[in-house]
């Protein structure tokens, strides 16, 4: 069952992470043409997979940064 998607550009990293808690994973841009899935987080980091196979963390100040410079774009699904 396909999930329809859910346009979340604009909104804040931290708004987002509401997504990922829920247990709906966030597509976010970090440029133009580079997405991740954003998987999880803790108090001060995001856990997030590259299309080319990496699960890496990097730090909620970092990520906001990088996401924020990309135009905070961001993409979910409501279960």
């Amino acid at each position: 069952n396909l999930q329809s998607p859910l346009n979340l550009t604009g909104c804040t990293l931290d708004e987002v992470l509401y997504f990922v808690s829920s247990g709906s994973p966030v597509i976010a841009m970090k440029d133009s043409t580079h997405a991740v899935l954003i998987t999880g987080y803790d108090d001060s980091s995001v856990t997030v997979l590259d299309p080319h196979g990496s699960l890496s963390k990097m730090s909620l100040k970092n990520a906001e940064t990088i996401f924020g410079n990309a135009g905070n774009i961001f993409i979910s699904y409501i279960n």
